[in-house]
Parts: structure tokens; sequence; C-alpha cells
């Protein structure tokens, strides 16, 4: 019996050591980004789970697409200043507290300049 006890907290142990602590966090890897400048953006910070992101910074990039930034939720800066956006939705990214866009032509809804 202290044998089988040994064992399973042997596995126990080595299950949280390996991460695989039954965690749901989402990898950046399984985010899906409509523009690739971005993916790389992103890719660049190192950063391997979503939560662990809460900066941005893609300046000068050519970005013409936020698609998948949705998934970043834990963003609380996001600057994507010159780069090539004509609309954004940051609905999902309600963390936000600064998000600069200068020398972007963006859209929203029916306001565009």
């Amino acid at each position: 019996m202290r044998y089988k006890q040994k064992i399973a907290g042997i596995f126990l142990l080595a299950l949280l050591i390996s991460g695989c602590n039954g965690s749901s966090a989402l990898k950046i890897a399984d985010v899906v980004f409509a523009d690739d400048n971005l993916k790389q953006c992103v890719v660049d910070t190192k950063a391997l789970f979503v939560d662990e992101l809460t900066s941005l910074s893609c300046g000068s990039r050519s970005i013409t697409s936020v698609s998948g930034l949705e998934e970043l939720t834990t963003l609380t800066t996001l600057l994507l200043s010159s780069n090539q956006l004509t609309a954004i939705d940051v609905t999902q990214n309600t963390k936000l507290t600064q998000l600069q866009l200068d020398n972007d032509v963006v859209c929203t809804g029916d306001v565009c300049p």
C-alpha cells in the first residue's frame, strides 16, 4: 500500500513540476493573427502564454489588421503607431489603459478621418 502512495506522490509532483497542472492558459502559438507582421511582433516579445503579455509595442511594422488581438485580454498598453491600419476593435481588450495609433488612418464605425 505504501508503495502505491509513493508512486502516486511522485507522479503528482512530476505533473506539477512539468507544468501539467490542468492550467488552461492560452498559448501565444495558438492565437491566430490575420497579419503576419503583428504575429511576428507578438512572437518577438518571447511570451509563451497570452496572460503573460500586458504591453505590446508594434509601431512601424506595416501592420494592416489587428485580428487576433482580441485574444490578448491582459494587455494594458498597446502601441501601434505608424502602421497601415484602417480599422481597429479593442472591445475585448477591457484592461487597456493606453492605446497609441499615431499616423494610422483608423475608421471606427461611421467615423473616419
